[in-house]
């Protein structure tokens, strides 16, 4: 479901929403917004939103929200070629959808291993399509737990990752800001718990396998400005590869069908393990 208003959302689900175009580090949306209706009247007064209507949220997959819709839509919009874009120079009715991932990549050091130094690990924000955040992202901020020497990191060129060592998992704060031109100086919010030991029971620690968790989100512009929706697009055209990461190799795939497929696996077993459970309910009583 579109997100209401020229706002940021951060918005979870498989893969690009429906409508999103291209496989590159950005997708462009161009379905009518909810809570936004257009009124064709030309006398009309033009009242666009602005970006202090905006606004930045962490949503559920498939969820609205994510700032204040405007109390009244455009109604005075020019046109730019297909485009339709309004008094204050947003975009109407358009959306960049920009799909992420984050997360941790942590090593057992096995020997070497300390009493305070017992694993090396990775966290990091990156294109979800393996393609350069740059043309997006100014800069990521990793927020790590205040025991660690300078615990916030900021790292303005990709790879957007920060390497540390340590013993103790802790939950990380990601900011990501876009760029200056998309009109948001506020920054994107995510939250990840590092992991450190295997998740899976019985499954033993090794130096050579490390343990990888990652999740994946997207970032939704809402009717963008008519400068940074043009930049962009034109960079989609022909997108850069990720700049390497000495951990690239251990990312999770994020594809559509392997979206979905996870999806309806866990949902499967959950009704599975639901079930078992209603039965052993019944036969208690």
């Amino acid at each position: 479901e579109a997100l209401a208003g020229a706002s940021v959302g951060v918005q979870g689900g498989p893969g690009l929403p429906g409508g999103a175009v291209g496989g590159g580090a950005v997708g462009i949306k161009g379905e009518a917004l909810a809570g936004v209706s257009e009124n064709n009247n030309a006398n009309a007064e033009a009242k666009a939103p602005s970006a202090s209507q905006g606004g930045v949220g962490s949503l559920p997959a498939g969820s609205g929200g994510g700032g204040t819709a405007p109390t009244q839509a455009n109604t005075g919009a020019a046109s730019s070629g297909s485009l339709q874009v309004s008094a204050e120079g947003r975009v109407l009715n358009k959306q960049i959808v920009i799909p992420i991932a984050f997360g941790t990549v942590a090593f057992w050091l096995g020997k070497k291993a300390d009493e305070y130094n017992s694993h090396r690990w990775t966290v990091y924000a990156r294109s979800a399509r393996n393609q350069d955040l740059s043309t997006v992202i100014s800069k990521v901020v990793f927020h790590l737990h205040p025991s660690f020497q300078n615990a916030t990191r900021t790292i303005e060129q990709g790879p957007f990752e920060v390497t540390e060592k340590g013993w103790g998992e802790f939950e990380i704060q990601i900011s990501l800001y876009l760029s200056p031109d998309s009109g948001y100086g506020e920054p994107v919010d995510v939250f990840h718990m590092l992991k450190l030991y295997p998740q899976e029971e019985g499954q033993q620690q090794t130096t050579k396998k490390p343990v990888v968790v990652e999740a994946y989100e997207e970032i939704v512009i809402h009717e963008p400005p008519k400068a940074f929706y043009d930049r962009v697009v034109a960079a989609n055209t022909g997108t850069s590869p990720a700049p390497p990461s000495a951990i690239d190799s251990h990312y999770l795939a994020h594809q559509d069908d392997y979206e979905f497929s996870t999806y309806v696996e866990k949902k499967s077993s959950l009704a599975s393990y639901i079930t078992k459970l209603n039965a052993m309910v019944a036969d208690a009583s």
